[in-house]
C-alpha cells in the first residue's frame, strides 16, 4: 500500500476551469466571502463552531473536494486519484489512525488544506507539515457538523457539497454553491474594497458618522419616520454590507 501511495502522489489532475473565481478565492477572507454572500443574497453553508485551524494564521481555499470511505481502498488513494490540485479535501467520517506521512502526501499531491469533521487535531505531527489543517479542538464535538455528512460512517460525497467552493480561516469556513461562485466572489472583492476605503478615511480622520451622512440621516428620520437607515445608505452609495 505504501508503494502504491508512493505512485498516485504525482497523479492529481490539473485544477478545475474555474480559475478566476479560484484566483479571487485567494485573495478573500471568510468574512469577505460572508459579506459577498449576504450581498448576493447567497445562503451560507459555513461550519463556524467546532473547526479552527492548527496555527491561527493558516488559511485555505479553493474547489472544495468530499473524500469518501470505499470500502477496499484507502480514502487517502482515492482522494488523490479524484482531487485536483488546489482542492481543499474534507474528510466527513472519523479517520482511525491519521498519520504524518499522510498530511506529508497530501501536501506533496497539491491539495489545498484538509478539513477534518471528526478528528482532533493532530499537533505532535505538525510541525514537518505545512499543510493548511482544521480540526476538532479536545473540548469540541462534532454534533455541529451532521449537516455536512454522517462522520462515524463511511459515505460517499454528500450531495450537498458537490461542485461547492470554500474559504477557511481562523474566523471561520464558509462554503459556496459553484453555481453562485463568480457572482459572490465579484461582490465579495467589491465590499473588501469598500471596506478598505472607509477604513482608510478613518485613518485620516473622517469619522464613520460623517461618511454615512449620519445628521443627515437623523434630520430626515424626523420628518419621515418609515425612513430606513438602510435606504439612507444606498441613497448615498454606501454598501449596508459594511455596518
Amino acid at each position: 500500500m505504501a508503494h502504491t501511495r508512493s505512485l498516485l502522489t504525482s497523479a492529481i489532475s490539473t485544477a478545475s476551469p474555474q480559475s478566476i473565481a479560484l484566483a479571487r478565492l485567494t485573495r478573500l477572507s471568510s468574512s469577505h466571502l460572508a459579506d459577498g454572500c449576504a450581498t448576493c443574497g447567497v445562503t451560507i453553508d459555513g461550519f463556524t463552531v467546532s473547526l479552527e485551524p492548527a496555527d491561527p494564521s493558516m488559511r485555505c481555499s479553493g474547489r472544495l473536494f468530499v473524500a469518501a470511505s470505499v470500502h477496499g481502498t484507502h480514502w487517502l488513494d482515492s482522494t488523490i486519484r479524484s482531487a485536483a490540485s488546489g482542492d481543499v479535501v474534507m474528510v466527513p467520517f472519523f479517520i482511525p489512525e491519521l498519520k504524518c506521512s499522510d498530511l506529508k502526501m497530501l501536501e506533496e499531491a497539491g491539495a489545498g488544506g484538509l478539513l477534518m469533521l471528526s478528528n482532533k487535531l493532530p499537533q505532535p505531527s505538525l510541525k514537518a507539515v505545512r499543510l493548511p489543517i482544521f480540526g476538532l479542538r479536545n473540548n469540541r464535538t462534532n454534533e455541529e457538523l451532521t449537516q455536512f455528512g454522517a462522520p462515524h460512517t463511511d459515505t460517499s460525497n454528500p450531495p450537498c457539497l458537490d461542485r461547492r467552493f470554500v474559504v477557511a480561516d481562523a474566523d471561520g469556513i464558509i462554503v459556496v454553491p459553484g453555481s453562485r461562485i463568480d457572482e459572490v466572489t465579484r461582490a465579495a472583492l467589491l465590499v473588501r474594497e469598500q471596506k478598505n476605503k472607509v477604513f482608510g478615511a478613518m485613518c485620516f480622520g473622517r469619522s464613520l458618522r460623517a461618511q454615512t451622512g449620519f445628521p443627515a440621516f437623523l434630520r430626515i428620520k424626523r420628518a419621515q419616520p418609515n425612513y430606513s437607515f438602510q435606504k439612507h445608505l444606498r441613497l448615498h452609495g454606501s454598501n449596508p454590507v459594511l455596518l
